[in-house]
């Protein structure tokens, strides 16, 4: 105004002066800049009228402002006003220009520069613009930071973190936002992790190998792996392993093998109806387990199993009933005074009735066990033949043809009641022997017969018999049981089989006819998560029964909480 008077002045005193002209002249040209200063404030000033971010929808123009900035900066402000009026069309110029790259996106080079344009000036941090772009910044802080936490969380599986940062972006209204798809992607795996260790946990309370194979192969069919899927794992292995080996096992009653899988059932909480019977078993009574296993034996035709199970029963109906089977209580063997009786002539027949079963130099008058007619000469001749082979008779023949006659009279048809005989005699002549010679050839005698044929009615009295008197006891039963189990000799031993014998060679083997067939556990294999995935999708009819587009995890939960 003042600048206007004076040139007004000017013209009405009419100056013409050089320097007055000079002064007149600059003065109209200030008036001209001064008048096109206040046009480009009022372009710089309407240039921030629009295209600002104030509401959610607003489109963010730019470049109007900085059309106008870069016109005021090329005509040089020199007015307190232009120079304010510049400044802050710069300061909204370059937030808009910001905030276009940055608005929509979460890229952070882009709002870090958002962020440096608001703290370059906090003269305007009160107009409408400037405190949307800092709740913009501040919001795009907190997604972004729900965001790099859901990523690390969904890729650790971790529970609580993605729950807690889920919560945090439903607060933000981040769901169905494209910029973050990760929160879509973490809600679908928070939801399969509760769903797994719902699962597992089940699975693991119950025990059962169908929900244990579902629940780890559910885990694994999404890469889901912490302590409870391992614990899980391990229990679903030793599950299956132990109900093939208990299927396996109550076939064949084994009892180490059973109690063996009792027990580490019982320390992984496993039962079945195998497992229970397995338990009803072991608890039986020795008798009755051995009963139960010579069926089992039977039933699979394992006849060694068979031949060791009738070994253990008769062994504890001896241990049942001790002094039972004491030779004397024989029920074939003749009584003592009833055996003296049969002597016609006898001077003393209290000492005929007490040496009845000790050792004898003489021929004896009656077989010791009761037997036909036609069968007593042949007793009293094998007698007299057993005496020649302990060299307690002289005969003419080697020990190898009086062995032979024996069995050979033996092993003929019909004659079979002479085995019992025979044992009884060479028992005789064993007790009270006063020689060591004949005692030594008495028990190759035995053996000798054990080799060929075996008691027919006198097992268990010759077994209790052997254990006390026999050295080693074992060698003697295990070959009268191998006989008896064999079946005896058709024909008669060898003399060179009775020498080996003599010389204190086996003619079998002792334990091949009481071993039980060998068996090969069974090996659980643990199915694939894909197979364990097919199947159960074929139970529940291919998916048609689950809903169109069901996820098969949430089929696998359907069933196994049904």
């Amino acid at each position: 105004d003042k600048l206007t008077w004076a040139v007004e002045s000017f013209e009405k005193l009419k100056m013409e002066k050089p320097a007055d002209k000079k002064l007149y002249q600059d003065a109209r040209d200030e008036l001209v800049r001064l008048d096109k200063e206040e046009k480009i404030i009022e372009e710089l000033d309407s240039s921030l009228k629009t295209g600002g971010f104030v509401e959610p929808n607003d489109t963010i123009d730019y470049k109007t402002a900085a059309a106008a900035v870069s016109k005021a900066e090329s005509f040089v402000m020199l007015t307190e006003a232009g120079i304010a009026s510049l400044k802050r069309c710069t300061y909204f110029r370059d937030l808009r220009e910001a905030m276009s790259s940055a608005e929509g996106t979460k890229d952070k080079a882009a709002w870090n520069k958002v962020e440096e344009c608001l703290q370059s000036d906090s003269e305007y941090n009160e107009e409408p613009e400037v405190r949307t772009a800092i709740g913009e910044l501040a919001k795009q802080r907190s997604e972004s930071d729900v965001d790099e936490k859901l990523q690390e969380a969904y890729k650790k599986y971790d529970q609580d973190t993605l729950a807690y940062q889920l919560q945090q972006a439903k607060n933000f209204n981040m769901f169905g936002n494209a910029l973050y798809p990760i929160v879509e992607k973490a809600q679908e795996r928070l939801d399969r992790i509760i769903e797994a260790r719902s699962k597992l946990d089940e699975a693991r309370k119950r025990v059962e190998q169908s929900l244990l194979e579902v629940a780890v192969a559910d885990s694994e069919s999404f890469g889901y792996e912490t302590s409870e899927v391992v614990e899980a794992r391990k229990l679903r292995d030793a599950v299956g392993q132990l109900n093939l080996e208990a299927a396996q096992v109550r076939e064949i009653l084994d009892e180490p093998y059973m109690r063996d899988v009792v027990a580490r059932a019982e320390k992984v909480r496993l039962m079945t109806d195998d497992i229970k019977y397995l338990e009803g078993i072991c608890a039986l009574s020795e008798e009755k387990l051995g009963q139960a296993q010579l069926r089992a034996a039977t039933k699979i035709k394992d006849t060694g199993r068979k031949n060791l199970v009738t070994i253990k029963l008769a062994t504890l109906v001896r241990k049942r009933a001790p002094g039972m089977f004491k030779i004397k209580n024989f029920s074939r063997l003749r009584k003592p005074q009833g055996w003296a009786s049969l002597k016609f002539l006898c001077l003393d027949r209290k000492k005929l009735e007490a040496g009845m079963m000790k050792f004898e130099k003489n021929k004896i008058h009656a077989s010791l066990t009761n037997l036909e007619k036609h069968h007593e000469k042949d007793a009293r001749t094998i007698f007299k033949t057993i005496q020649a082979f302990m060299g307690d008779r002289r005969f003419d023949s080697t020990p190898e043809h009086l062995a032979g006659d024996i069995l050979n009279k033996v092993l003929e048809e019909n004659n079979q009641p002479l085995m019992d005989e025979v044992y009884m005699q060479l028992i005789k002549q064993l007790t009270n022997n006063p020689s060591t010679t004949s005692t030594r050839k008495g028990w190759s005698l035995i053996r000798i017969c054990l080799e060929c044929f075996p008691p027919q009615e006198s097992e268990n009295y010759m077994t209790e018999w052997l254990e006390k008197h026999a050295k080693p006891s074992k060698d003697f039963i295990d070959i009268m049981q191998r006989t008896l189990f064999e079946g005896m000799r058709r024909r008669a031993l060898s003399e060179r089989e009775i020498q080996d014998v003599i010389d204190g060679k086996s003619l079998g083997n002792n334990e091949n006819f009481k071993t039980p067939r060998a068996f090969k556990k069974p090996v659980y294999t643990a199915p694939s998560w894909e197979s364990v995935m097919q199947k159960q999708e074929g139970q529940s009819g291919g998916g048609g029964g689950g809903g169109k587009g069901q996820c098969p995890h949430r089929r696998f939960l359907r069933l196994v909480t049904e």
